[in-house]
């Protein structure tokens, strides 16, 4: 596996603590999970209409910044 260096918000880093927690996973299993979930989102979007998969990127990152 190769180590990818993102930065996330405080909210989303309190997220994964917390589902982590509760679901007894650990923080990289789940954000592996998530990161995983969210990909095959975006590629069913963008594989039914491009242009929605870049609107899909651009909302959620927006979203996830706050």
């Amino acid at each position: 596996m190769k180590h990818l260096g993102i930065r996330i918000s405080d909210l989303q880093d309190l997220q994964i603590n917390d589902i982590a927690s509760e679901t007894g996973s650990t923080k990289s299993k789940l954000t592996r999970a998530a990161l995983y979930l969210g990909l095959q989102q975006i590629k069913t979007h963008s594989d039914k209409d491009l242009e929605k998969g870049k609107e899909l990127i651009a909302v959620a990152d927006a979203r996830a910044g706050l």
